[in-house]
């Protein structure tokens, strides 16, 4: 049913479907690796030697394949990743959108990320985060690069305890201490969150980034989905991944975010293409796991037959619930009886005679 609804929703938005293979050849995914949420591939041999893997991420076949143009595609798929030490199939739901991405496709494709989670549930919440806002503040604060990797680590784990911990070492000043704190400190609606950062003094690139912010904030405005969106730069993390705007949506049922995208222009620019990138992917066995409901019902009705039974009869009657919308689970009498505490059916159990 849900993937119904976000085929429904894709489609609404003008995505078309993409359909890939379930591997590409090993060196594709070994040269992308940086790309990967995962190191640990499923391999296996070609009939014609080659080295291939069963496929960990969607998004790097379908940019492989894409062209430069305006691209808009959707898939509901599988990827083969380690985890638990096993390997897992996971199934997935997501679009990708790529081509020229200005603040109105930014706009688009979050607010169909705002329509997918309400296709979950209604109690929802999206965070959005800006990997150039955060990597121009740490430029604009002087800090080298070993120490900007170790402040990324802390904003991920929203540790404002570890700036403290940093500026009692002295390796930060108290000034670059309070500003770091300030911004990570940061959970509001976005509106909100975007009128705050703009009251702090920032260089003229950061300014930049904030201003863009604003413009697509406004748009999600007009699109009528700006109530749960909130402003968190603590999604500062994985940033040779994502290059502008991050986001990530959560639902109260489940323990981990179901939703998780950005804009990702440097994939696209590694493989060749004068394009940029941006697009989501849902979880789809989270959401089975975590948000399974108690049905009232198996069927709308149970039909029992013997071999007393009209069969001629039995068919049409079938055929004229089935042609009505109804579910029909159709059982032997004897096999009935052995199975009927256990599957139970919205009308009564009709014996065709």
């Amino acid at each position: 049913m849900t993937e119904n609804k976000l085929k429904e929703l894709f489609e609404l938005y003008g995505y078309r479907k993409y359909r890939m293979n379930r591997f590409e050849t090993y060196d594709f995914y070994s040269e992308n690796k940086n790309f990967l949420k995962t190191s640990n591939l499923i391999t296996f041999t070609d009939l014609d030697g080659r080295l291939m893997a069963m496929k960990p991420d969607i998004t790097l076949s379908i940019m492989r394949n894409a062209g430069s143009e305006d691209e808009k595609v959707y898939y509901m798929d599988t990827v083969y990743r380690a985890g638990d030490n096993h390997y897992r199939e996971v199934a997935q739901a997501g679009v990708e959108r790529i081509g020229q991405i200005d603040d109105y496709a930014e706009a688009e494709v979050i607010s169909m990320a705002v329509r997918a989670l309400k296709c979950i549930s209604s109690d929802y919440s999206l965070r959005v985060s800006d990997s150039d806002f955060v990597s121009s503040l740490l430029d604009e604060l002087n800090i080298d690069e070993p120490l900007q990797k170790e402040i990324l680590s802390l904003f991920s784990r929203k540790n404002c305890d570890g700036l403290k911990k940093l500026r009692s070492e002295n390796r930060i000043s108290g000034d670059i201490c309070s500003v770091l704190t300030d911004v990570l400190d940061i959970y509001l609606p976005i509106k909100e969150g975007i009128e705050k950062i703009r009251g702090m003094e920032f260089g003229e690139k950061i300014q930049k980034t904030v201003e863009h912010m604003s413009k697509v904030c406004e748009i999600l405005d007009s699109f009528g989905v700006l109530d749960k969106i909130y402003l968190d730069f603590s999604m500062a993390a994985g940033m040779t991944y994502y290059s502008g705007v991050i986001f990530r949506g959560a639902v109260p049922e489940v323990p981990m975010n179901i939703l998780s995208g950005g804009r990702y222009d440097t994939l696209p620019q590694k493989m060749g293409k004068d394009s940029g990138a941006i697009g989501f992917a849902l979880d789809l066995d989270l959401i089975e796991n975590y948000m399974k409901t108690e049905k009232e019902y198996d069927y709308d009705v149970i039909l029992v037959y013997t071999d007393k039974t009209d069969k001629k009869k039995l068919a049409s009657m079938q055929t004229e619930m089935m042609e009505k919308g109804k579910t029909v689970f159709c059982i032997r009498e004897e096999t009935y009886e052995k199975v009927k505490e256990r599957i139970k059916a919205k009308e009564e159990t009709i014996c065709a005679k």
